[in-house]
């Protein structure tokens, strides 16, 4: 079934997992966050069901089998509406507070999964959650960000299938260099004051630069054939990154948890520069899985060095993926998943 069909009407009980997201934005990493984890979910538990809050979800989710939307009852008609009533809740992001719904059931548990940096008060929301009089947990993306919220859980990389994003078939060391990024098509994602002129060094130095989700910083980028910018998801991104010699990351005014794309990067075979100052770099090895920078100027002496050295580009790619089948590993996989069958972890004290 999908969002657009008739509701599940199995049964709930105590034992089932509710992972409920708004679905809203297709290019959202929260919405991808909380499909994966569904489907870790299933393979350590066999009654698992994915929720849509806050109306329709995008028509990229709503082709997909297994999204169920949520229906508040109606007035005069006890028993209606279509929620998660029992169980335990999933609520994939911080930032939001789902609706009546969550205070009409009976559910036994809730784990909030925290997957950016909401710099407004957290507070209000964790009350709402309380008020429910059902125990609240915290699961997290990095560990910056389990410390600024100060909280307890453990800290689990964002969930991702890298049998979709598998090095190039056939590929083999090349003179060309093209260097290219992937992300949400929005200004924050972008350090738009140092990225333009890190692309026109490239250019000058005879590599290419691809672009997709950059049309929002378009209009202060060098034009040049070399030079392609295009709008999220003109391409799969399977596609894209295979088309690419390297992965180039930085975000502006964004602090990104994760950056799933980085890690599909690797997982694609690409040797990956990426700015420190994001909860990615917890889990990259400087130097070995991946490039970390903390300047301008190293950024591009990173780069200079991966376009004169084709052997390195190489070595770089296959020990990335290597580190991604590591850390999404079947039991590392499985691992994560249990943790919500265990019982939760208890707040501190105040």
């Amino acid at each position: 079934m999908t969002a657009n069909t008739a509701p599940d009407r199995r049964p709930q009980t105590d034992r089932t997992i509710h992972v409920v997201s708004e679905f809203a934005n297709a290019s959202g990493g929260t919405e991808w966050y909380a499909l994966n984890l569904a489907a870790a979910l299933r393979q350590v538990h066999d009654d698992v069901r994915c929720w849509a809050d806050y109306g329709e979800p995008d028509a990229v989710f709503s082709a997909r089998r297994g999204i169920e939307q949520i229906a508040l009852p109606r007035r005069h008609r006890p028993g209606s509406g279509h929620f998660p009533r029992r169980g335990h809740v999933i609520l994939l992001g911080e930032w939001w507070l789902p609706g009546a719904w969550l205070r009409l059931g009976d559910v036994s548990r809730i784990t909030q999964v925290a997957t950016i940096v909401w710099e407004r008060d957290h507070a209000p929301v964790r009350a709402a959650l309380l008020e429910t009089g059902c125990p609240v947990d915290h699961v997290f993306v990095c560990d910056a960000q389990r410390r600024f919220y100060d909280l307890p859980g453990p800290v689990h990389p964002v969930p991702m299938s890298i049998d979709l994003f598998r090095p190039r078939a056939g590929a083999a060391p090349s003179d060309r260099f093209v260097v290219g990024r992937l992300s949400r098509d929005v200004v924050e994602k972008h350090d738009f004051v140092n990225d333009p002129p890190l692309y026109s060094a490239l250019l000058s130095r005879g590599a290419a630069v691809r672009l997709m989700g950059a049309t929002c910083i378009a209009p202060m980028l060098q034009r040049h054939p070399r030079m392609h910018v295009m709008p999220v998801r003109s391409e799969p991104a399977t596609d894209f990154l295979h088309g690419l010699d390297c992965f180039f990351f930085r975000t502006g005014t964004w602090y990104d948890t994760f950056a799933t794309v980085l890690f599909e990067a690797m997982a694609s075979g690409l040797p990956v520069v990426a700015h420190r100052w994001g909860g990615y770099s917890e889990y990259i090895r400087d130097g070995m899985d991946a490039f970390l920078f903390d300047t301008q100027e190293e950024a591009l002496d990173i780069l200079e060095t991966l376009r004169k050295d084709v052997d390195l580009r190489m070595r770089m790619g296959a020990q990335a993926r290597r580190a991604v089948e590591a850390l999404y590993s079947p039991q590392a996989v499985r691992d994560r998943a249990l943790h919500y069958l265990r019982p939760p972890v208890a707040p501190k004290a105040s």
